[in-house]
């Protein structure tokens, strides 16, 4: 005989009227919000020197994924 399944109750984690809005966490947490995509797309143009140091650092990020299975 299977047994009956139950509906999981919602945790306070998922409960969605128990989460803080944006703004909320944003004063909570003293930060400020960034203006704009923009500027986030921006954020990393000088991490790396060429378009080949940054298909190097893709290649060992794919290679330690694979690794890690």
């Amino acid at each position: 005989m299977k047994p009956k399944t139950t509906k999981k109750s919602l945790s306070p984690r998922n409960d969605l009227s128990k989460r803080k809005k944006l703004e909320e966490l944003i004063a909570k947490q003293g930060v400020s919000r960034t203006a704009t995509f923009e500027h986030l797309l921006g954020a990393g143009v000088d991490l790396w020197e060429d378009d080949r140091d940054f298909k190097s650092f893709l290649d060992t990020v794919k290679a330690v994924r694979q690794e890690k299975g």
